[in-house]
């Protein structure tokens, strides 16, 4: 038997029979032993779950390439229990956003945990297309020079088209017809209310408003989300509402927002305004959140309308419970509708420490003490230069 197998052997394998003393293998088991414990260091390592816990994302590594190479990672382990998927991914995974949802919501399945993760691919994609189109921009103060500087006379009255470059996600087209108008009772003059997806519970009683100039979120659904009030921002600028009433914020919170079901959703995160008031609606999305989504509404129809990597996902109204939030908002005294941001009169006092910087022999500024040196460097710089286009 060892004569017919050593034909079968290559490379390192056959060098290592030459070297074997002769009549020192007597049977094939007394050959496999030896072959066993000289080549033990070759063997391929078993995949375990202490791997997959020390895999993390690379550098510069999207979310979506990092969620392909664990779950590639997960088929080689035998036997491996959800839990420690969970855990793995939470270790490994850069997303802030997707990291929350998983511990505020283990998923039951590995395509439960693939899909969600999913839905945080396409927020990621936003998020560069957006800072991408931020890096292109001119600095202001080119801007302004150019605007500053005269232009021959055949020049103007035209207009130069920027074309930040088209995407496959905002190059869609979004309209509406009268497929949009099923299940919805006309005529009618309801607002667009529907049940949101905010940190990955639902909220009922969402108004959508592109009339608001913010994000509102009420206190008593900010406490029902479970969330750290340690995580809260404060803020000092006011909301004016219908009836007069100026508001104080109690903070602002950064939670992640999803609009639609799979495979048509998107998530964006936003920025909520937390307020003690009087709502008929537990949450408002404002123009803020719509922006981002590049949201399109229509209230006749009773249905928002956004573009995603995967087509035109839409959130459908609930008619019913736009006209019972409309009864109570009336029974509500100073009752929140629309929130504005509000200037306030004076000077807006600081969150964080300052310190004076010298612009000018008889001027001096004061800037956060949090700003590193290399921008604290460019800001002084500019204003410096531009010291009269400023009012002080």
């Amino acid at each position: 038997m060892c004569m017919a197998f050593l034909p079968t052997l290559r490379r390192e394998a056959r060098d290592w029979v030459a070297t074997l003393s002769p009549k020192s293998i007597r049977t094939f088991d007394d050959f496999s032993k030896k072959f066993a414990a000289y080549f033990v260091s070759s063997k391929r390592a078993k995949k375990t779950a202490i791997g997959l816990m020390k895999l993390t994302y690379d550098k510069d590594e999207l979310l979506k390439d990092f969620i392909a190479r664990f779950n590639r990672a997960t088929l080689k382990i035998k036997d491996l229990q959800m839990s420690a998927i969970v855990t793995a991914m939470m270790n490994g995974t850069h997303s802030h956003p997707f990291k929350m949802s998983l511990s505020k919501n283990p998923p039951d399945t590995m395509h439960e945990l693939l899909r969600r993760g999913d839905k945080y691919v396409d927020a990621e994609e936003a998020f560069f297309i957006t800072k991408g189109m931020k890096d292109r921009k001119e600095p202001e103060s080119k801007k302004r020079k150019a605007q500053d500087e005269p232009r021959p006379r055949e020049d103007r009255g035209k207009q130069k088209m920027i074309h930040p470059g088209k995407n496959e996600r905002f190059s869609q087209n979004i309209t509406f017809n009268d497929e949009d108008l099923e299940g919805v009772t006309c005529p009618h003059h309801d607002a667009l209310v529907i049940v949101a997806d905010i940190a990955d519970f639902d909220v009922k009683r969402v108004l959508v408003d592109n009339g608001s100039a913010a994000d509102v979120m009420s206190w008593e659904v900010f406490l029902g989300l479970k969330i750290s009030p340690s995580k809260i921002k404060p803020v000092t600028t006011p909301l004016h509402g219908f009836g007069g009433a100026t508001i104080i914020p109690e903070g602002t919170i950064e939670l992640p927002v999803t609009l639609g079901t799979y495979p048509a959703s998107v998530v964006i995160m936003t920025n909520f305004l937390l307020v003690k008031a009087p709502m008929a609606y537990n949450t408002i999305y404002g123009r803020t959140l719509l922006n981002a989504a590049r949201a399109v509404v229509s209230t006749y129809h009773q249905v928002m309308k956004y573009p995603t990597s995967r087509g035109v996902g839409c959130v459908r109204g609930d008619q019913q419970a736009s006209r019972r939030c409309y009864v109570d908002s009336i029974s509500i005294k100073n009752t929140v509708m629309m929130l504005d941001l509000e200037q306030p009169n004076g000077r807006i006092e600081p969150l964080e420490l300052t310190e004076d910087v010298i612009i000018a022999e008889d001027q001096v500024l004061k800037i956060g003490s949090g700003i590193d040196l290399e921008e604290k460097h460019k800001l002084v710089t500019c204003l410096s230069e531009n010291i009269y286009v400023f009012a002080w």
